[in-house]
């Protein structure tokens, strides 16, 4: 009986080793950069996403606009130059940002950024209402906040191109130095939008303003 088995066994296994081996295959799939969604290289590169929230045009622009569409405008790169301020330290752009400038000196802690939308990206008021309503800015009296933003500094970069200056902390004269403010430039190509923004301490927002209008004035679009 246990020379039958062995038998068996010995025939199965032989008849195994006769059959060709199963062919497995294997579909390579590559995901496109194109494609990437701006949120998750900020995630890869180890930078907080919600930043790309703050970052969006503000939603009522968006809401209407096809989700792909949405998504192009986010990711659309403008071939700029510019000034680095002295004592400014700039870092590689990620995401939806263009390029990113830590700033730090006795006044405390800022930080610059540079992003560049499509064409569509809001009108002035309604980036300008979500800006405020970040560090915290009521605009509940919207007479008031239009008479605040038909006083704000234009001018221009160094391609002649226009340029308006918000300046929030001119709204913030009962707030502790420590209070979180912010000083934003929104640039107008024709097919793009660029916005510049300060982000800090009040104490350290106002003590580069200087600095941040003469960043915004060294701008140029690259041909």
């Amino acid at each position: 009986m246990t020379k039958q088995l062995t038998l068996i066994v010995l025939s199965i296994f032989l008849v195994s080793c006769d059959q060709a081996p199963e062919k497995r295959r294997y579909e390579e799939v590559a995901i496109s950069k194109a494609l990437a969604h701006p949120m998750m290289d900020m995630m890869a590169a180890g930078e907080d996403p919600h930043a790309f929230m703050r970052d969006m045009p503000s939603m009522p622009e968006m809401k209407d606009m096809p989700a792909s569409d949405a998504l192009m405008a986010s990711v659309t790169q403008a071939p700029l130059s510019w000034q680095t301020p002295e004592g400014w330290q700039e870092k590689a752009g990620s995401g939806m940002r263009v390029a990113t400038f830590a700033v730090a000196d006795k006044n405390g802690k800022a930080e610059c950024s540079i992003v560049s939308l499509g064409a569509e990206a809001g009108t002035l008021k309604s980036n300008a209402v979500r800006w405020a309503e970040q560090i915290n800015v009521s605009v509940k009296d919207h007479s008031a906040f239009d008479r605040f933003l038909s006083t704000q500094t234009s001018l221009k970069t160094k391609d002649g191109t226009a340029a308006k200056i918000i300046d929030f902390t001119s709204l913030q004269d009962k707030e502790e130095e420590a209070a979180p403010s912010m000083i934003a430039a929104i640039v107008s190509y024709p097919d793009k939008t660029v916005f510049v923004k300060l982000a800090g301490s009040k104490r350290a927002v106002s003590a580069n303003r200087e600095k941040f209008k003469n960043f915004c004035q060294s701008l140029k679009l690259k041909n």
